[in-house]
């Protein structure tokens, strides 16, 4: 029953489905609406179809119903390929499928698969165009090319495309190939670059930090060396540069010019060259001696840091040969056993530029070990006795000048025999007195007769004791300790000393500032400096009331009409009225005779027709500070203990008396003859300085007594003499044209006033006298001298200068300050007889291993 049911219900379907067919059901396409498809609209054949074929076509077309909804889905979405996909296999299952229902499908299924295409191939050509606009020409003939393919319909139109893209495609090409991003990959990060260089120079440029605008500048020219911007910021900072480069250059120069003023100008002399080839000369100064070489031997840098003492040693013995002039070096040898320098301390310093006798000398003073040249050997270590035999070249007068304070008659040995300490008279020593200082002049064996003449010959067979010796050199800082010895030998002119290396080396740099300095000179240079400073302010107001009309005037010249009254009130007559000075003394008048109410009541003339009434406004103002600076910078040589003079002045000559004045009688006619001032000597104005220098024991200090004056011409301080008497005169009598006597003769009598002007000059002189020591190229400041004066004075009307704020315009007021300041630089230096100072300019605060 059941499968006869389906039987019956299957053929009523296909008559339907023909019916439908018959009648032309089927959507109108895509456009369309689509036709309901399933499986319940569909009949059957006129032909009856067996059960198996209508259940294998209800299957199929079940399927492709379902396809279709997917494909129609994809279709919504623009998935064309998958809905073409999905139309083309709907269209595959149908090709094993007869009759008319398969047809009628067969054709619906494949409009809508061409226009499926066509919708596919125009979403293709849109996407192809928006590729182009976005210039992805790739993309866009791949969608070009792909037209081809899903709508063979659209052939030509997708040819056309690819043409078409193929050569927007090449004109980019070429475009990019010649594009500035192409030919320059580093434009733009340059650019950036440039624009960050320009703003960092603008910036600096702005804030006057020429030299760092200038590199930055710079820099862009690096990167664009034709940037238009840089190159006129450069313009701009060259030219600032160049401005404060000619500042710079004025500033340099005044200061180099300054320098001059004030440095000492040391004459050169030309050296003095001995007879003999230059070799041997060479020669015998390298071979003065161990210590000699030892102060030639100069290590650059010296560094040793808790080093052991034996490392120390072997360091100096093979330094030595490298910066000894003659390659030899110094041979250092000890005696120490390894437990004795395991006791000794280490060794820690650090030096430049310092001899090897000072390394020495230091390494010893830290360990406590001590030295002795023996030879053309150093021993060094802790039992070595340090006492060493040198000798000296000395003058005979200084030898003379120790025996005038020893006493001759003491217990001391005779000098006249050979020298002391065991060591032969004609032993060189250690190299004598010319062993490695700076100071005075090369000694070495020199014949006695140089240093001494006949009468110091005389002088020096005076008994010298030792102790005398000992004492003169060590008031001057040569310490003479147990075992030392010193001893004159008057043969050889020479001094035969033992001591340790310490003094030694202090005693030959003394004897060699004794021996430059025979006669001692004494160079003085004074540096003046006097600023006179003048600061000036005046501000008044001048007030002043007049009533001046037509001038009058009497027989003898005198105006009769009008008056004038005011502060400081001048003449009636504006004809003879002189321009008014400010109360300072010089003519300050900013508005002048201002005529600030003319006519004050109009056409009414309280004093006269014709005396109008005027008040004037007269307004001195003034500002000015003047600064004068006067430099001075003379030299003077003078011996010891004996006064020098500088005179910076001018000699003007002033009346010193002044004789009375005369009145002579010659019958009754009078003479009078007026005071003659008589002249003395000149006097000198300006700055008188006097300095007597006194060089000292240790050749080292000086005393000065200093005593300068500064002499200045204030003014005149002036009396005025009056000869008060009549004058007689006969006067003959008056007639008129008629005959008519008009006046009477005789005798008239005029008083009279002679009036004679006498004066003297006001002079100040400002002076300091003061003793001080000083060293020898140091330079002392005497100041102090100082003359301030200040003048103030107000001019103001009664009551109306005294009113708030309103007052200050019935005022005058001035105030004048004057400065006079004396700075004095005094600098003395001992000179050579070649006139070229014993000691050269020191760095001050330069260690001691640094001479």
């Amino acid at each position: 029953m059941e499968i006869s049911n389906r039987k019956l219900l299957s053929r009523g379907v296909v008559a339907i489905g023909l019916v439908v067919a018959v009648s032309g059901v089927p959507g109108e396409g895509v456009a369309g609406e689509r036709p309901d498809l399933s499986p319940v609209t569909w009949g059957a054949e006129a032909n009856p179809l067996t059960e198996q074929k209508i259940s294998t076509a209800d299957k199929q077309f079940a399927l492709q119903d379902e396809l279709l909804g997917k494909a129609r889905k994809f279709r919504s979405e623009e998935k064309f390929k998958e809905a073409v996909e999905l139309y083309e296999q709907i269209m595959e299952s149908l090709n094993g499928l007869e009759g008319s229902l398969a047809d009628t499908r067969r054709e619906t299924f494949g409009r809508e698969l061409a226009e499926t295409r066509r919708a596919w191939a125009d979403n293709l050509i849109a996407r192809a165009y928006s590729a182009m606009s976005d210039k992805r020409y790739n993309d866009a003939l791949a969608f070009a090319t792909e037209i081809r393919t899903v709508d063979p319909a659209l052939q030509a139109k997708a040819e056309a495309m690819i043409e078409e893209f193929q050569k927007k495609r090449r004109n980019a090409e070429v475009q990019r190939d010649v594009s500035l991003e192409t030919a320059a990959p580093s434009h733009a990060s340059d650019k950036a670059k440039i624009s960050l260089l320009l703003r960092e120079a603008q910036v600096f440029y702005d804030n006057n930090k020429f030299d760092e605008a200038r590199n930055r500048a710079e820099q862009v020219f690096l990167i664009d060396p034709y940037d238009v911007d840089a190159i006129a910021l450069l313009n701009k900072i060259y030219r600032q540069l160049y401005s404060y480069g000619l500042a710079r250059h004025e500033a340099d120069t005044a200061g180099m010019v300054a320098y001059s003023d004030w440095s000492w100008a040391e004459p050169v002399f030309s050296a003095t060259l001995s007879q003999g080839p230059t070799d041997s000369i060479q020669k015998q100064a390298s071979n003065q001696g161990v210590y000699a070489k030892m102060e030639r031997i100069v290590f650059p840098t010296i560094v040793f840091d808790d080093a052991d003492i034996m490392a120390v040693i072997r360091f100096l013995n093979n330094r030595s040969k490298t910066f000894d002039p003659d390659k030899e070096g110094v041979n250092i040898a000890t005696g120490m056993n390894s437990k004795t320098i395991e006791q000794l301390g280490r060794v820690t310093m650090n030096f430049t530029r310092i001899p090897m006798s000072e390394v020495l000398r230091y390494i010893c003073q830290d360990t406590g070990l001590k030295y002795r040249i023996d030879g053309d050997n150093v021993f060094i270590g802790p039992e070595v006795d340090e006492m060493q035999v040198r000798n000296f070249q000395i003058r005979g007068d200084l030898i003379s000048s120790i025996t005038d304070g020893a006493d001759a008659a003491g217990d001391g040995m005779d000098m006249g025999g050979g020298p002391m300490g065991g060591a032969p008279a004609g032993a060189a020593g250690g190299g004598g007195a010319g062993a490695g200082a700076e100071l005075g002049v090369a000694g070495g064996a020199t014949d006695a007769k140089t240093f001494l003449t006949d009468a110091s010959a005389g002088q020096v067979r005076k008994r010298v004791t030792e102790a005398a010796l000992k004492k003169y050199f060590g008031d001057r800082g040569v310490m003479f300790f147990d075992g030392s010895s010193i001893s004159y030998d008057k043969r050889s002119g020479r001094l035969s000393v033992k001591n340790t290396p310490e003094n030694l080396r202090r005693l030959d740099e003394l004897i060699r500032q004794l021996d430059a300095i025979e006669k001692p000179l004494i160079m003085v240079e004074i540096k003046g400096i006097e600023v006179s400073e003048e600061d000036l302010q005046e501000l008044g107001f001048d007030w002043s009331m007049s009533a001046i009309g037509s001038v009058k005037t009497d027989a003898a010249g005198k105006m009769t009409s009008g008056w004038r009254f005011g502060q400081g009130g001048g003449q009636a007559n504006p004809a003879t009225r002189t321009v008014r000075e400010g109360i300072t003394g010089v003519n300050t008048a900013l508005i002048d005779g201002w005529n600030f109410f003319p006519s004050l009541f109009g056409n009414v003339h309280p004093f006269g027709s014709d005396v109008p009434l005027n008040i004037s406004l007269t307004i001195n103002a003034l500002s000015r500070n003047t600064r004068t600076e006067t430099l001075a910078a003379p030299k003077v040589m003078t011996s010891n203990d004996r006064m020098a003079s500088v005179r910076m002045v001018k000699s003007y000559q002033f009346p010193e008396d002044w004789d009375a004045y005369e009145i002579e009688d010659d019958d009754g006619n009078y003479t009078i003859t007026a005071p003659v001032p008589s002249f003395g000597d000149e006097t000198d104005i300006g700055i008188i300085f006097d300095v007597t220098p006194k060089v000292n024991a240790d050749n080292y200090t000086i005393t000065l007594e200093v005593n300068p004056t500064v002499t200045n011409y204030i003014g005149r301080d002036e009396y005025n003499i009056e000869v008060k008497g009549i004058l007689s005169e006969y006067v003959p009598a008056t007639y008129s044209p008629g005959g008519d006597l008009i006046k009477r003769g005789g005798w008239e009598q005029t008083p009279t006033v002679n009036r004679f002007n006498v004066w003297k000059p006001i002079i100040s002189r400002r002076n300091v006298k003061v003793n001080v020591n000083v060293y020898d190229g140091e330079t002392i400041v005497l100041g102090g001298m100082i003359d301030a004066t200040t003048t103030t004075r107000t001019d103001k009307w009664p009551i109306l200068g005294d009113l708030p704020l309103v007052g200050r315009f019935f005022q005058s007021q001035s105030e004048n300050i004057t400065r006079n300041n004396l700075l004095l630089f005094v600098t003395t230096r001992l000179v050579g007889n070649d006139g070229v100072p014993i000691r050269r300019n020191r760095a001050l605060g330069a260690p001691d291993f640094n001479r």
